[in-house]
């Protein structure tokens, strides 16, 4: 029962979300085409003037969480686009956003604390990690995150971009 609450809170954070960014107020989340990161490249990032070049690449992916983490075990799905990341829970079919983006590079990505989240390993604080582009595979390396669903989703498995 707290764990369906906490879906339709989530899900409804999602749906307020996507309304701020279809008005047009959020940053770029995303490239419009995929290239990797280089250490001799200058840093893009969301609130800077030059965000777009190196941010993650939009589209759809999957990954396979394993059992045993604090994320349901499963195919799960993310939908990056300019504006929003959902994610699909293979469970119960929910759309959810991961939390608000507060800063994308185009090695580093960070959400917002999530007071909301079920699985809160102590107060909540940002969500930072890094990520990595390798063909059509998208990864994620935990820097610190006090949601334990959001990080074992993310860093469980790779995310591989649908064709």
């Amino acid at each position: 029962m707290t764990r369906m609450l906490a879906v339709t809170v989530i899900v409804i954070l999602a749906g307020a979300v996507a309304a701020c960014s279809a008005s047009g107020t959020g940053s770029s989340l995303v490239s419009s085409s995929p290239s990797p990161a280089s250490a001799s490249q200058p840093t893009a990032t969301t609130t800077g003037s030059s965000a777009g070049a190196n941010l993650i690449p939009a589209g759809t992916y999957t990954a396979e969480i394993p059992e045993g983490v604090e994320a349901a075990p499963g195919r799960w799905t993310m939908e990056v686009t300019q504006d929003l990341i959902l994610w699909t829970n293979p469970e119960t079919g929910s759309t959810f956003s991961p939390g608000e983006v507060v800063e994308v590079t185009n090695t580093r990505i960070v959400f917002a604390p999530d007071s909301g989240c079920p699985d809160q390993g102590g107060e909540p604080a940002e969500g930072s990690y890094d990520w990595s582009w390798d063909g059509d595979q998208l990864s994620f390396t935990l820097e610190s995150d006090s949601c334990l669903g959001r990080r074992d989703t993310l860093t469980s498995a790779p995310w591989e971009q649908a064709p």
